[in-house]
């Protein structure tokens, strides 16, 4: 039993299982460290791409608006050419009428 003893006391517990806890410690927090700077790197990268996602939207909504507005320019003057045609339509019968009667 005397020793064993010995033994561990040769190796000195108090001091180099101390040292190595403490060495864990640090290569656990170096770890967690670069885990999170990887992790914020990775969030840098998504808040990019959303704003590009969220500048992108914003150009398509525009584009729609502007398409809006040319098809309601368009019906516009559709309908407009529609009622120049039924004028001229309903003045060449009024004057066939008025050249007839």
């Amino acid at each position: 039993k005397d020793k064993k003893k010995d033994k561990k006391s040769n190796s000195s517990p108090s001091t180099k299982p101390q040292k190595s806890f403490q060495e864990q410690q640090q290569e656990l927090i170096q770890q967690q460290q670069r885990q999170i700077f990887r992790q914020q790197q990775e969030i840098e990268f998504q808040n990019s791409r959303f704003l590009q996602q969220e500048a992108q939207i914003e150009k398509q909504k525009q584009l729609i608006q502007l398409l809006m507005t040319r098809i309601r320019e368009f019906e516009l003057g559709k309908k407009q050419e529609e009622n120049i045609q039924q004028q001229e339509e309903a003045n060449t019968q009024a004057s066939t009428q008025a050249n007839g009667e």
